[in-house]
């Protein structure tokens, strides 16, 4: 499972805001992360210690500056994101929040796009009987770009379980491992995304549910959005989302289904994860971190 993060970059001071034209230079500013994102990263942790997959952060901003501050999300929390995408482009400057909204959802839908067509390839050359050396070399490289699970391909000491690793050994035969591979690209459609509640610099609290409407609009798909979650987990046999919010000073229980959008409550506590799932997760999760900033514009 993809965990997805929503970050941004906000003033350090308000008092030291500069703008140009109405707009917010954030060049020329002292930006940290939004104090509200820090949950975000933690329910996203949650997930990654309790499902697998791996996290990644998007933020859209100047690279130059989001860079320094991204690359601190990989020790937060209990074990940090795994890749950080950078939305940055000139073009985008002075955005309201429909249209930083609409770039972050067409960043989201590129990393899902990417990553489902590293399965594809490999699911391609299974079916068209490539030599199995070079299946074998390529899923390593799209391993180590963390775009293949460990359940595909691995180079863990608990490798030969792997999909890939039986087909090579003879192990599983063809039909299973198509059937396999399947299996899990059309998984990577129950992925979830996580924001703050909100940012210090604008209070709009909007950005989030937004991304909702426009990833799903482009996806073509219905994406449920749920706000001031202060409690959730997946539910193992339903792979149903069942979250706690509290809204007007009303506590709501929820159910939904993946893929779903939550913007997480200031009040928010990670849950602890047994150690009887560590296997199964390790399989289910990717190679690692990729240190260097993905950017797209």
């Amino acid at each position: 499972m993809i965990s997805i993060s929503i970050l941004k970059a906000v003033p350090e001071k308000t008092t030291k805001v500069v703008s140009v034209g109405g707009r917010l230079d954030r060049e020329r500013m002292s930006l940290v992360m939004n104090p509200h994102d820090k949950h975000a990263i933690e329910a996203a942790d949650y997930v990654k210690r309790s499902k697998g997959g791996k996290i990644v952060a998007l933020s859209m901003g100047p690279d130059m500056k989001l860079g320094p501050i991204m690359q601190k999300m990989y020790g937060m929390a209990v074990e940090g994101v795994d890749e950080n995408v950078i939305v940055s482009d000139r073009r985008m400057a002075g955005a309201d929040t429909l249209a930083t909204a609409y770039a972050v959802a067409l960043g989201i839908k590129k990393l899902l796009k990417v990553n489902s067509e590293a399965i594809e390839e490999i699911i391609s050359m299974v079916n068209d009987g490539i030599n199995r050396e070079y299946i074998k070399s390529r899923s390593n490289e799209l391993y180590l770009q963390n775009l293949l699970p460990n359940k595909i391909y691995s180079t863990i000491p608990s490798s030969k379980q792997s999909i890939i690793w039986g087909y090579y050994s003879g192990r599983i035969i063809k039909e299973e491992v198509l059937k396999q591979l399947t299996e899990i690209r059309e998984s990577m459609n129950k992925f979830i995304i996580l924001a703050g509640v909100k940012t210090t610099d604008g209070e709009t609290g909007s950005v989030g549910p937004q991304v909702a409407e426009a990833l799903g609009e482009s996806l073509n798909i219905t994406i449920p959005q749920i706000t001031y979650v202060e409690d959730f987990h997946i539910d193992s046999d339903s792979q149903k989302v069942l979250i706690k919010r509290n809204i007007s000073r009303t506590i709501q229980n929820i159910e939904s289904e993946l893929p779903v959008i939550l913007t997480i409550s200031p009040e928010y506590k990670t849950r602890v994860i047994s150690p009887s799932v560590k296997k199964q997760v390790r399989m289910n999760s990717n190679h690692g971190k990729l240190d260097k900033p993905i950017v797209w514009n």
